[in-house]
């Protein structure tokens, strides 16, 4: 069982899975902040939730957005003790006619924005002896598909990170979880076909 966390940061919390992730939390008495690119959103979300929450608009495709959610993370003067890494994005094609734009901002996105929060959470969570991170990933990192090589790609990045971190920091009381849900009707699907 979990120690209930008494503030998070939420990747992706401006709808699908990371708005209900906000809205449960939230119930709990969680402090959120929030994490993405929607400004408006993010408001309107804070506006409904009874709760101490914290907006940052951020493209986590953008280096410099993401190690300014790094440095948040990393505030030990208003610590973190849930890293959601929530945030995530799709494309279907075909490896060889996917846009290399789109290619590169699945990586950017699910890989290496994902892989530098977790980084900065785990260094100030073994700093200050204890928290927990969960990663969401896929099953779609578990099945080679076509029409979403490099998602599914990505997706066993997260997984296998994931994993491997919670080897290295169970002794500092640092908990690495993954999430891997299945098709859950969001937006996501809508967004991945545009």
């Amino acid at each position: 069982m979990f120690p209930h966390p008494h503030s998070v940061v939420l990747t992706g919390a401006s709808s699908g899975i990371g708005r209900e992730m906000a809205r449960i939390l939230a119930e709990e008495g969680t402090n959120l902040v929030v994490v993405a690119r929607d400004t408006d959103r993010l408001n309107a979300l804070a506006d409904e939730l009874n709760t101490n929450v914290e907006v940052i608009t951020a493209d986590l495709g953008d280096l410099t957005a993401v190690e300014a959610v790094a440095d948040r993370i990393a505030d030990d003067s208003d610590p973190i003790d849930l890293l959601i890494n929530n945030a995530g994005l799709g494309y279907t094609g075909d490896f060889v006619d996917i846009s290399d734009d789109r290619r590169r901002l699945m990586t950017d996105v699910n890989v290496v924005a994902l892989q530098e929060l977790a980084h900065a959470a785990a260094r100030s969570m073994v700093r200050r002896g204890g928290g927990t991170i969960l990663n969401v990933s896929s099953i779609a990192g578990d099945v080679p598909s076509p029409a979403t090589a490099t998602y599914n790609a990505t997706k066993a990045f997260v997984t296998s990170l994931s994993q491997s971190m919670n080897m290295e920091l169970t002794d500092h009381n640092v908990t690495v979880s993954c999430l891997c849900p299945g098709l859950t009707r969001t937006e996501f699907q809508e967004r991945s076909e545009e």
